[in-house]
């Protein structure tokens, strides 16, 4: 099956390489509002519909690579698809020496599919 052009199997390539998709490649912010700006343009990879802003599950101050990140789940209105998007919020942090007094959480590579699945994770309404 393809999706907009993509088999399925190039499918997670596609999303991780997208700015704000991975940890690899966060979006860059300074405040919360830009975080639900970035998700309210975001549409669904499978069905093209808009993606709820509702946060199912939350990771805040997440360490990688030296950088703090936090990390919204959130799902598809129509086919509940779920995506994470990852923010840097390094630039807002300004002194480096707090770092490691206000991680939640600190990865390293391999990055796990799932990093929900590894974390205690804070959910938000029913769907979490």
């Amino acid at each position: 099956m393809k999706i907009f052009g993509r088999s399925n199997k190039n499918k997670k390539n596609y999303i991780h390489s997208r700015i704000g998709f991975s940890l690899k490649n966060p979006l860059v912010v300074t405040e919360i509002q830009q975080e639900y700006q970035f998700i309210n343009k975001q549409k669904c990879f499978d069905c093209n519909s808009d993606i709820d802003n509702k946060v199912t599950d939350h990771l805040s101050w997440v360490l990688y690579n030296n950088k703090v990140h936090d990390i919204l789940r959130c799902r598809c209105k129509k086919c509940g698809r779920t995506y994470d998007f990852y923010f840097d919020y390094t630039p807002t942090v300004n002194n480096p020496a707090v770092i490691p007094f206000c991680v939640q959480m600190e990865i390293e590579d391999p990055l796990p599919d799932d990093i929900f699945a590894i974390a205690g994770t804070r959910s938000f309404g029913k769907n979490g």
